[in-house]
């Protein structure tokens, strides 16, 4: 009986669990999406090192897990909330015919689960078909084929989201049943006559309150541009507050300024029932501020980590052919108190000639060469202009020196024409983008160098882009001086440079060599290093970005929509003593319509201003990392907020204007 009661109730009255279903729905979706992704392995062409690297990612989205259940448990009993006020008078009633409390929330728990086991049973549908569409995207941001296309299904991706459906709803049952158990009759049935009160602040209020809000918020961006991210000291933190405050402040007093500025139009505030929908706006506005703030708050997060991830994600592998350009590099850090005529005894061809190891076995052409350094001279000798503070803590490395003859060995080993100076010239090779302004307008410009008693003038008034060694990250840049300019320097560092010959265990048998205790002063980085590593860490980012920022968008768009809802009954009797007075139904549908869509863009607007200045100022780093374009991340983060948004927009609409409409 109960059960047939639960299922009729549930039908009858879908659309006040439309919001309970999407949401269910998405976040069953998402979770096993991202945690699915452990199971591609199986049909991607992966090296063995970047399955290893890959499990990093995998873990990391393992964690991110946990903290969505979470989230996912709070939306859930957030809309129970709403569900258990939606339907108080009919519960009342239930009570009044005799059902006791028990059998309430018996059936209470029956109608979620229905709603519950079908968005599961959809949801993880939707999931199994994304995550196909997501092998192909794991493909292209691992650099990789799919080796032998087949759908993916991850039974470990299911037992943990059945898990987390069977505790998420088991805490929701827990919830009904002590909010049943408390509630008294007399509330259940006059909660439909309990009205609104609208209070709003006087006008010198909220004028003061917008104004500080503002000036907290303008701080706050000052101060984000100031610093520039190139510390996270006291500034940072008090810019973070600031801007954290100035947010609460602003939305406390936008709600009285806009019906203060509504009034002020007359031809618009009283065309239609614009006044009403002001009215109504602005009453949601000053009693929500607080969460309205923190969905904000939650949007630029979103907004954040999508285009930040997608960014980085691609940061990380389109330079990887101009910072790895030798199949192996093989450095050696000299500790500068070593004797010079020692270590250059010491060379790694004589090491490995010792050990009866032969290097042209493996390599069709390699080089030793050695850098150096002059009286502790670092990069900021070319910031003639001055340096921000993230420029000048990376300038502030030890500037190397090499030979003019090992520089042209390099141009010759990668097909590039030679170089040649002329007297006491030098030119710089740098493939770090960051310095790459600051360099050339040294050059330009005819700066000059002090070395040895002598002055070297530039040889071109522009950098080279070759890169002089093989590295994951990328080097700052290099000073190319005349052979006989070194020889009053001190050593800096050592470095092999090797292009291997065509066969599948070149590289193993250079690698099994270097694992002899001869070797042990050397570190080896080879290409498919740099590849590997670029790949996995585009990949972590861009899909814990991903994961984080669409579980916020739905978190956001979910608590709007619930608020909206929540106040159903109140709508419901002020749209109907509009109707009495002659509203017709398209005039009211239009006023909800435009009521809902404030709520839900307002938030929007703040937060995308918000994200405009921290994306900026995020570009301007990236940019000296490496320049990397934003507009594609930003499209896609567009995308999905707009899909997510608008899901959410007409699942609420809808479902208000059943309720205003007095239908189910």
């Amino acid at each position: 009986m109960l059960f047939k009661l639960a299922r009729g109730n549930v039908k009858k009255s879908f659309q006040d669990y439309s919001i309970y279903f999407l949401t269910l729905m998405l976040g069953v979706c998402m979770f096993y999406v991202f945690n699915s992704i452990e199971a591609q392995q199986a049909i991607l062409d992966l090296s063995a090192s970047m399955s290893e690297l890959m499990q990093t990612g995998i873990k990391l989205m393992g964690y991110i897990s946990v903290l969505v259940a979470v989230i996912l448990g709070f939306l859930i009993l957030y809309a129970n909330k709403f569900l258990m006020k939606r339907r108080s008078a009919e519960l009342g009633i239930y009570l009044t015919l005799g059902m006791d409390r028990t059998r309430i929330a018996a059936m209470m728990a029956m109608e979620t689960f229905l709603v519950g086991l079908l968005s599961l049973v959809i949801g993880l549908a939707l999931g199994v078909a994304l995550s196909q569409a997501f092998s192909s995207l794991s493909a292209l941001l691992l650099g990789v084929t799919i080796s032998d296309f087949e759908i993916v299904f991850s039974a470990d991706a299911l037992v943990k989201t059945l898990i987390c459906f069977a505790v998420v709803f088991l805490i929701s049952m827990i919830f009904n049943t002590h909010q049943i158990s408390r509630i008294k009759l007399i509330d259940l049935l006059n909660s439909g006559r309990r009205g609104e009160t609208l209070r709003f602040h006087r006008r010198w209020v909220n004028l003061l309150a917008l104004v500080i809000g503002c000036a907290m918020l303008g701080t706050a961006y000052w101060m984000l541009f100031d610093n520039g991210l190139a510390e996270f000291d006291r500034e940072f933190a008090a810019c973070l507050v600031i801007g954290f405050f100035g947010t609460f402040v602003f939305f406390f007093a936008i709600a009285g300024i806009i019906l203060d500025v509504a009034r002020s139009c007359k031809g618009i505030y009283y065309k239609k029932l614009n006044a009403f929908v002001v009215r109504q706006f602005s009453s949601k506005m000053n009693t929500n501020f607080i969460s309205i703030s923190l969905v904000c708050l939650m949007l630029l997060l979103s907004i954040g980590t999508i285009s930040c991830g997608l960014t980085v994600g691609d940061l990380f592998t389109k330079d990887i052919d101009s910072i790895a350009p030798y199949d192996v590099s093989v450095m050696a850090n000299v500790n500068r108190d070593f004797d010079r005529e020692a270590w250059e005894r010491t060379t790694f061809a004589r090491t490995a000639e010792e050990n009866g190891f032969d290097l042209s076995a493996v390599a069709r052409d390699y080089i030793e060469f050695n850098t150096y350094y002059e009286n502790d001279l670092t990069y900021e000798v070319f910031a003639a202009g001055g340096l921000d503070e993230l420029e000048k803590t990376m300038a502030m490395g030890t500037l190397p020196f090499m030979r003019l003859s090992d520089y042209n060995h390099l141009c010759r080993m990668l097909g590039m024409a030679e170089k040649t100076l002329t007297g006491d010239q030098y030119l710089i090779s740098s493939n770090y983008s960051g310095f790459e302004e600051m360099f050339n307008a040294y050059l330009s410009a005819g700066g000059t160098l002090e070395l040895g008693g002598r002055t070297y003038t530039p040889a071109q008034d522009h950098i080279e882009t070759i890169a002089c060694y093989t590295s994951l990250m990328g080097a700052s840049g290099v000073v190319v001086v005349p052979d006989d300019t070194v020889t009053t320097m001190e050593f800096l560092d050592r470095y092999v440079n090797l292009q291997l010959k065509d066969g599948a265990n070149s590289l193993d048998l250079l690698l099994q060599e270097m694992e002899k205790p001869a070797y042990e002063s050397y570190m080896t980085v080879s290409r498919q290093d740099a590849v590997d590593m670029g790949y996995s860490m585009k990949f972590t980012a861009v899909y814990l970005m991903m994961y984080v920022g669409i579980i916020f968008m739905i978190t956001s768009a979910a608590v709007l929509a619930l608020q909206q809802l929540s106040e159903a009954a109140d709508n419901r009797r002020r749209y109907q003593t509009l109707k009495r007075l002659g509203v017709s139904d398209r005039m009211a549908d239009g006023a909800l319509f435009k009521q809902v869509l404030l709520y839900f863009l307002l938030p929007m607007i703040v937060a995308i201003c918000h994200a405009a200045v921290g994306l900026t100022v995020i570009n301007n780093v990236i940019g000296m990392l490496g320049y990397a374009s934003m507009g594609i991340s930003l499209a896609i983060c567009a995308a999905l907020l707009g899909a997510i948004y608008l899901a959410y927009f007409a699942a609420t609409y809808i479902s208000a204007r059943a309720a205003i409409r007095g239908r189910r």
